[in-house]
């Protein structure tokens, strides 16, 4: 309903209604993220930015019998149905007071049954729709904190962490595996030979990556693989920044990184956190604000946009480059082909160290480029990229890709 008001409305207000960015976090991240494969969103959303959650988490949406939920559901706000038809009409034509007054009974979506005249949200398991590619190809950003669970960890009445001791209820819902068989217990074993070596809980860090990659990190990292596979506008950002204005759970556990909620302290003003806000609290206030607003815009985060601006500066210097190499080609095969005197071999071996030197700035100037854009990522301690390229090649594989994006071919000397 919101999505279709802003459609007709947004006008009124200066916006663009076929440019409309989803923002959600947390469950509303499962929201947003809902878009990219409910028909009832078509047209309505053009980008989506996610952050700590999505639509395939175990956390969001859950396998239930949507019969027995609304005839609960009607018999908590009073009266005992059977009928389908008339459940619907009572849940569709009571006050919001009452409905408001019972959300928390029921606040997780399902995938529906088909009812006649009644369009469904989800008309299919959304892992389905991700897996067999037939979600919408919008541009999206995707975040997840470092620590996410820290905030759902159970304490005792002493301030202790209580620790899970059945591993099989962390088993991914999509697996469709029984808690109580013995296939769960299996599963369940490995899960605490990977993370405990096998023993007893006992290290309160351990324990809350484990149910950090348990709840939030697993489904999204499976999230992001389904989307990058077949949508190339697809963005990651890990945060684990630690700074004032974090929530200040993980100083209180005495542990580095950033929990459910801390990112978003960053992207919306409140004043009681602005006050406490550091210089290098504040870099990363604008690295977000920038990256958001500008994705919001055209589609593309800052930092890849950088990037390319980067590849679109440093296009010359390839295209010297290239010439350069060929340069020298020609120059082996004509001292290759041709009896050369003494003297005009050396002034060719001046001019080659001439044409080298030359060679080593334009190589410095892109070394001291890339150098500062890892360091400005080092600095916020925040990693994004574009997926599904990766990182970590040398600076020859480096420039020879950044041709290939600017359609520059490079050719390394041999």
């Amino acid at each position: 309903m919101a999505l279709k008001w802003v459609k007709y409305n947004i006008k009124y207000f200066n916006g663009d209604e076929n440019n409309v960015t989803a923002f959600g976090e947390s469950a509303g991240a499962g929201l947003v993220t809902s878009y990219l494969t409910s028909k009832m969103a078509d047209n309505l959303c053009h980008k989506i930015i996610s952050q700590s959650g999505n639509l395939l988490s175990d956390l969001y949406i859950v396998k239930e019998d949507q019969i027995a939920k609304a005839r609960c559901l009607t018999s908590i706000m009073g009266k005992e149905i059977s009928d389908v038809r008339e459940m619907y009409e009572r849940l569709l034509t009571a006050p919001v007071e009452e409905l408001t007054a019972i959300i928390n009974a029921c606040s997780r979506p399902v995938v529906e049954n088909k009812f006649e005249g009644v369009k469904q949200f989800f008309d299919e398991d959304p892992i389905v729709t991700m897996r067999e590619n037939r979600f919408k190809k919008l541009p999206v950003v995707v975040t997840l904190n470092s620590h996410e669970s820290a905030l759902f960890l159970e304490k005792d009445e002493h301030g202790n962490t209580v620790y899970a001791k059945n591993f099989q209820y962390f088993i991914p819902r999509c697996l469709d595996v029984q808690n109580d068989s013995p296939r769960a217990l299996k599963f369940a074993k490995k899960l605490r030979d990977f993370y405990f070596d096998g023993k007893d809980v006992t290290d309160e860090e351990k324990y809350l990556d484990f149910i950090s990659d348990a709840h939030f990190a697993r489904d999204t990292v499976m999230f992001i693989e389904y989307l990058s596979k077949f949508n190339k506008d697809t963005y990651f950002c890990l945060f684990s920044y630690s700074g004032n204005m974090n929530t200040s759970l993980m100083r209180k556990l005495g542990f580095k990184g950033a929990t459910h909620g801390d990112l978003i302290q960053y992207v919306f003003y409140r004043k009681n956190k602005a006050a406490k806000c550091t210089e290098k609290d504040q870099k990363i206030v604008d690295f977000l604000s920038e990256a958001w607003c500008n994705f919001a815009i055209n589609g593309l985060n800052t930092t890849i946009s950088e990037l390319r601006d980067e590849n679109i500066n440093l296009k010359q210097c390839i295209t010297d480059l290239n010439n350069h190499l060929s340069e020298v080609d020609t120059t082996l095969s004509d001292l290759n082909e041709q009896s050369i005197s003494f003297d005009t071999r050396l002034k060719s071996a001046e001019s080659q160290v001439s044409k080298d030197n030359y060679l080593s700035n334009k190589l410095e100037v892109v070394e001291t480029r890339l150098a500062a854009m890892e360091q400005q990522a080092r600095d916020c301690n925040i990693e994004i990229s574009n997926l599904p390229e990766r990182r970590g090649e040398n600076l020859v594989t480096v420039i020879i890709n950044i041709g290939v994006l600017i359609n520059q071919q490079i050719q390394p000397l041999t």
